[in-house]
């Protein structure tokens, strides 16, 4: 899969990026960009990888931050 994690605070003036939030904080949120179509998968592989396949969570789009 095509993503790179980041730092939203960072990220917010130069990228749309997604945020990965889990219900009833479960874990914390996972920030990310990606190319890819279909995000479901690639915040599926995230969840896998970086968060214990951690269940309840969803995507949050967070455009780019215009000056």
């Amino acid at each position: 899969m095509d993503y790179k994690l980041v730092d939203p605070k960072e990220e917010a003036f130069h990228n749309e990026y997604f945020e990965i939030s889990f219900d009833e904080q479960r874990h914390q949120s996972l920030y990310f960009t990606s190319n890819a179509e279909i995000l479901e998968d690639v915040a599926a592989e995230i969840v896998a990888r970086h968060a214990e396949n951690t269940p309840g969570w969803r995507i949050i789009p967070h455009p780019k931050i215009q000056h």
